[in-house]
């Protein structure tokens, strides 16, 4: 049996996907979460199917001295850490949450990791660090600039952590960039418990509900005139963090599919395609300070790293589709 992991968050939706690979190549597996933004019965799948090779520990990321007793009971050789709030428009509602949650929480895991002695951590961070970007696509070494109060406590955790590796150990910062779709065997999908819904269930929702689709702006500079990103599935996502346990020497990378992207007309009829029905769409004006096209460069990832991009926009859609509403698998659909 390999050694033991510690994931901050794991019951989440990239952390049950974290678990689920690990586990599979013999890792022992200690999480902490407090589940208030994820549900028991998934991480519980996982404990069905990977008896006494994952131990949960239910509790708060700032409580010192449950974090203390989490260390001193398991041997760990490495921290990935997913915890933390992640809701852009919550963010500005609630900026003191997310310095709590996302900064002084992480301050209290490095402090932990150096009197613990565990000296490698891989960080969740996010590509809204960068703000508009000013170079398409976007490398890592590009200017920071956050727009959000969730994007700027990114920022400070990266510095933090950037900080600790120089002295104490070796730290992976990975940028994510629209993690989407879910892993479609064990059943492992974004199923939080916040209000707020990210682009392909909203689409997915009014597709099967016959409602009316809203979009903001279809005059962009953009190959169809909507926004373009580079969504990525979430199982290629995760192989990413279990990859970086491997890499031995501090660095950041972007996680993307790269270019050319998805634009939101591409996704939505994608969904059409897969579900068979045709959206009433309502075009919007462009929302003020949208970006038309965000695409990051991860050819470092793929080079250094090994990030591979397994999954298809089809596999993507038809992965929501099966964990959200228990579409049936298409020979075409895996997940690797």
């Amino acid at each position: 049996m390999k050694e033991k992991i510690l994931i901050t968050g794991g019951c989440g939706y990239i952390g049950t996907n974290v678990t689920n690979i690990l586990c599979a190549q013999g890792y022992n597996v200690a999480i902490i979460d407090n589940f208030s933004n994820s549900k028991q019965k998934y991480i519980d799948k996982l404990i069905d199917l990977y008896p006494n090779q994952i131990d949960l520990f239910c509790e708060n990321m700032l409580n010192k001295e449950a974090l203390e007793k989490i260390f001193e009971a398991n041997k760990i050789s490495a921290v990935i850490h997913l915890a933390g709030k992640k809701y852009i428009p919550e963010s500005f509602k609630k900026p003191d949450e997310y310095i709590l949650n996302n900064v002084d929480a992480t301050r209290l895991l490095l402090e932990t990791m150096t009197k613990y002695n565990v000296k490698k951590l891989i960080f969740s961070s996010s590509i809204t660090v960068y703000g508009v970007p000013t170079k398409i696509p976007t490398p890592e070494d590009s200017l920071l600039s956050p727009l959000s109060p969730y994007a700027q406590t990114k920022v400070e955790g990266e510095q933090m952590i950037k900080s600790w590796a120089k002295e104490n150990g070796k730290a992976i910062i990975l940028r994510l960039s629209n993690p989407v779709g879910a892993e479609r065997q064990i059943g492992l999908g974004d199923d939080g418990n916040k209000e707020y819904k990210n682009l392909l269930p909203y689409i997915i929702d009014q597709a099967l509900s016959t409602k009316k689709l809203k979009i903001n702006g279809i005059d962009h500079n953009t190959k169809d005139g909507s926004t373009v990103r580079d969504y990525i599935h979430v199982c290629d996502v995760a192989s990413a963090f279990v990859q970086a346990l491997n890499f031995h020497d501090s660095n950041i990378f972007n996680i993307g599919s790269g270019s050319p992207g998805y634009s939101v007309l591409e996704i939505i009829h994608e969904v059409e395609k897969a579900t068979s029905t045709k959206l009433d769409i309502e075009v919007g004006p462009k929302r003020e300070g949208d970006i038309p096209l965000f695409l990051t460069d991860n050819k470092n990832a793929k080079n250094l790293l090994g990030l591979k991009i397994n999954h298809t926009l089809s596999d993507i859609v038809s992965s929501q589709l099966a964990f959200a509403y228990d579409y049936p698998q298409t020979s075409l659909d895996s997940d690797f």
